[in-house]
């Protein structure tokens, strides 16, 4: 039973974090900034290490309503107060 669980929690830990990152239309993704910005490098190191076959993570958000929620709200909100708040920089975010 242990190596059985032991094999398929990656599996299913991947699955959870798809859940996770699939909720951007609720409250999930943050309401700052920089939580948004955290959400986001979240997902796309979900996209590069996924478990799932190459590029289906991306398929998935691609396919649906969920990478145009993602420009329109975390991508495009970033980039209208880039230049007005210290945190949305793309500096204070490196460091």
């Amino acid at each position: 039973m242990y190596y059985a669980f032991k094999y398929l929690k990656p599996y299913a830990d991947d699955m959870a974090n798809l859940v996770k990152y699939s909720k951007v239309d609720t409250k999930k993704m943050g309401n700052t900034f920089s939580s948004q910005r955290t959400f986001k490098h979240g997902l796309e190191s979900m996209m590069e290490m996924s478990m799932f076959e190459d590029g289906e993570v991306k398929r998935f958000f691609e396919d649906s309503f969920l990478q145009k929620k993602l420009q329109n709200s975390i991508d495009f909100g970033a980039n209208i107060f880039k230049d007005l708040l210290l945190t949305n920089t793309d500096g204070f975010i490196e460091l």
